[in-house]
């Protein structure tokens, strides 16, 4: 357990983030799949990309611990691929369900079987290539992470394939992330919105660059907003418009900071006096990752009610962040409620308890998410070594805010 505070409530720091994992993972699955000669410059220190260069080197058994992004790409490599693989993951990833992806594989001609419990981990997949002509309808699959493993094995399906998507289901831009992402190797797709056809390959470059980590930026802009004066710089941003969470944030109409790219920084700032403010309307379906980052932010008595869209998928987390995030707001004097499609977030009370031990369920979201409210009060933050699985030097970059970081 570590207890998080700040003297001052004044931030003035460089930062390096980390890169990109969304970015790193989608590059290793393109580099072990087609281009075993490319270099990836700027590597992600994560966990869970450790985990994806480890499971693409394993032989037989392959372990995804609680890396989600690692076991569906990984499925969808691995049925493409000559081999027979066993694919299993923590007690966590054995509950999130896979049924869906193993589906549209199987319909590609993939030969996949259910080890223990029908639609969960652990699975033996005997690769072979795969071959279909036609439609392959994913209007009604729910995770991004399915549509993009699919994309990323198509090059190597034999037929004429079509594949169907709805561009309105949650965290779709991740969808357009690896569109993006295989575009800067030559891939060419047809994309008309709703289809997706593969194309060929063009020319490729030998290296390429991967950018900061835009999820990582926001619990800084969390604590920017918390705080009585900021003056913030986080580089490595050479092309910040691939990341969706970018777009988001011009999109969000917030007050009180200042949040400018130029060349390849990124700077943020709260000048002393200034007040932040949030929309009362917070839409997080493309972006479900920054949900409880802003949820607790907005309830730290900045106004009285939210109306939060978006957060349906929560509860698949690595974590049940839904049910997670509704145990803090309960502590802090706050309550989130389903409202028909919506939810309704009320702050009556917002107040942090002396002495409370914030749990995080092995969930390194739920961690970093809290840490800014160590601004308004001195919080407790159980098993903090979790931040590993995304930015692992989270607390030691804090510290060079001036934040004070006890281990007990």
């Amino acid at each position: 357990m570590i207890k998080v505070s700040h003297p001052t409530g004044i931030l003035n720091a460089e930062i390096q983030l980390p890169a990109s994992k969304s970015i790193s993972n989608r590059y290793l699955i393109l580099k072990h799949l087609y281009a075993p000669d490319l270099t990836v410059k700027n590597l992600s220190e994560a966990n869970d990309t450790e985990l994806m260069q480890k499971a693409l080197l394993a032989q037989d058994l392959i372990n995804v611990e609680d890396a989600g992004t690692v076991m569906r790409f990984v499925l969808a490599t691995c049925a493409s691929r000559e081999g027979i693989k066993t694919i299993t993951g923590s007690p966590r990833m054995l509950e999130r369900p896979v049924v869906e992806l193993v589906d549209a594989l199987s319909t590609l001609g993939a030969d996949i079987e259910y080890l223990e419990e029908e639609g969960r981990l652990p699975l033996e997949v005997k690769g072979a290539p795969l071959k279909y002509d036609g439609e392959l309808d994913l209007r009604e699959v729910r995770s991004s992470q399915f549509v993009s493993a699919i994309i990323m094995i198509l090059p190597l399906v034999k037929g004429d394939i079509t594949i169907r998507i709805n561009p309105a289901m949650n965290s779709f831009s991740y969808v357009q992330l690896t569109l993006d992402v295989m575009k800067t190797l030559g891939f060419r797709f047809e994309f008309d919105s709703e289809n997706i056809k593969y194309i060929d390959r063009t020319d490729r470059p030998a290296e390429v660059w991967v950018d900061s980590d835009f999820s990582s930026f926001y619990y800084w802009f969390s604590a920017a907003a918390l705080s009585n004066e900021a003056n913030l710089s986080f580089g490595g941003f050479t092309n910040p418009e691939l990341q969706h969470e970018w777009s988001w944030l011009k999109d969000l109409k917030f007050e009180g900071l200042e949040v400018e790219w130029e060349q390849d920084t990124i700077f943020l700032r709260k000048h002393q006096g200034q007040q932040f403010k949030l929309p009362q309307l917070l839409e997080f379906k493309n972006v479900p990752d920054l949900a409880p980052t802003f949820i607790l932010l907005a309830a730290a008595g900045l106004e009285n009610e939210y109306l939060i869209r978006g957060i349906e998928s929560l509860k698949y987390k690595e974590s049940d962040r839904e049910a997670v995030l509704i145990s803090y707001l309960g502590v802090l004097g706050s309550e989130l409620q389903a409202a028909g499609n919506n939810w309704l977030l009320s702050v009556s009370s917002f107040h942090i308890p002396q002495g409370h031990r914030f749990e995080v369920y092995e969930d390194h979201r739920m961690a970093m998410s809290l840490a800014p409210l160590g601004l308004i009060s001195m919080i407790s933050v159980e098993d903090p070594e979790v931040v590993v699985k995304s930015y692992p030097k989270f607390w030691d970059d804090l510290k060079k805010a001036n934040f004070v970081i006890e281990e007990q």
